[in-house]
This record gives structure tokens, sequence and C-alpha cells, in this order.
């Protein structure tokens, strides 16, 4: 079935991630989903190819855009399990997110 990137942000939950926390959820710049599913289309090419080469059969590949984007949001859903934290929308603020986060230039030259 046809999937469009942007539908497939927010349906992952990729979207409710990027924005500011006053403002509505906003798509990644680029169809993340559809960026990172060659990848796994790849691997999972590859991998049937070495098993065939092996043992002669064939294997059914299934890649689902869908499936791909969730395997992202994998470090929201261990934080929530292991420490009950909802991630939103954060704008520049996101922990770990370094250097997405506004620095004051001057204090930076000044070396203060």
């Amino acid at each position: 079935m046809p999937g469009y990137g942007g539908t497939l942000q927010g349906l992952g939950g990729i979207s409710g991630l990027t924005g500011w926390p006053d403002r509505w959820p906003v798509l990644v710049d680029q169809s993340y989903p559809d960026f990172i599913a060659p990848r796994f289309a790849t691997v999972a090419l590859l991998a049937a190819l070495d098993y065939r080469r092996r043992s002669g059969k064939g294997q059914y590949i299934d890649c689902s855009n869908y499936e791909n984007c969730i395997h992202f949001m994998a470090p929201v859903v261990l934080d929530y399990t292991a420490n009950k934290r909802i991630w939103g929308l954060q704008g520049n603020g996101r922990v770990g997110a370094a250097p997405m986060v506004p620095f004051d230039a001057k204090e930076m030259t000044s070396g203060a």
C-alpha cells in the first residue's frame, strides 16, 4: 500500500517530538520515513541473498515504512517504560540534542 512520509511521521510519533511547546507539532524537513526505509530494505535484501546462497531458498521481504519509523521511537518508549517520562515538544531544549540549543555567541567568544 502506498505511504507518505509526512503522514507516517504523524502516525509514528515523530512529529509529536518536533516543534515548540506553544505551537503545533511540525514535520521534519525531509520525509524522514522515506529516507530510512531503503536502509532497512537493503539490510533485509542482503540477509535474504546470504540465506539464498547458503540454503538455495528464497525469502519474502515485507518492508513497512511505518514499522521503520516506529523503530526510531525506541528511546521514547523505553524512557516512558523505565521512568514514566512523556516526551513532547521542546523546541531546541531537548536533552541530549546539543549542539542544537541556542548559545550566546558573545559569551562564547569572550572566554567567559
